[in-house]
């Protein structure tokens, strides 16, 4: 169903993440792994990956880090091609009460849990909707299902790019200024 299609799955060494990664696997896509984990443990889960038929990768890049980012978006598309499904599993929580919560630990939620998943997606579509670099006039604009945020990327008409869940493109003069709820 998924075969010749690609996914990036940040946090994807174990849990949700990589239960999402391999049923995308069992389906044909190939997947790039993301997270923090011993040698052996990297290598097992790209080797359980890749039995299933598929390529696979894993990426080192440490998502509170905005140039991490960037790099672990150059070596996915350089690998394995342009995403067709990127999946922003990364999360980071805290519990306690309110006095006991740290200032940079108010920082690492918001990286992680908000600048990272704006990272992924606008360089995946800065990637898909650069010249190609075969032809330097035509975009690479094409579709990709993003999951874990409230736009979709559904093509390569600049007044189609971004639509809310509903279907609806925002209003071309509101695009900027318009909230989802």
């Amino acid at each position: 169903m998924l075969n010749g299609k690609s996914a990036l799955i940040t946090s994807s060494l174990g849990g949700i993440g990589f239960a999402t990664a391999k049923a995308l696997a069992e389906a044909g896509c190939d997947v790039v792994l993301n997270g923090f984990a011993d040698a052996a443990t990297i290598t097992a889960r790209v080797a359980e990956i890749e039995a299933l038929g598929v390529r696979a990768a894993h990426h080192n890049a440490d998502l509170r880090d905005p140039s991490q980012i960037a790099t672990l978006i150059e070596a996915t598309t350089q690998t394995h091609g342009a995403p067709d499904v990127l999946i922003n599993n990364a999360v980071v929580h805290y519990f306690g009460a309110v006095e006991n919560f740290a200032p940079e630990q108010w920082d690492e939620a918001l990286a992680v849990n908000l600048s990272a998943r704006y990272a992924n997606v606008a360089g995946l579509i800065a990637f898909l909707c650069a010249p190609s670099p075969a032809t330097s006039m035509a975009p690479r604009c094409r579709s990709m299902a993003l999951a874990g945020g409230p736009l979709k990327f559904t093509g390569s008409s600049p007044s189609s790019r971004f639509r809310h869940p509903n279907g609806r493109a925002p209003a071309r003069e509101n695009r900027r200024a318009r909230r989802y709820r």
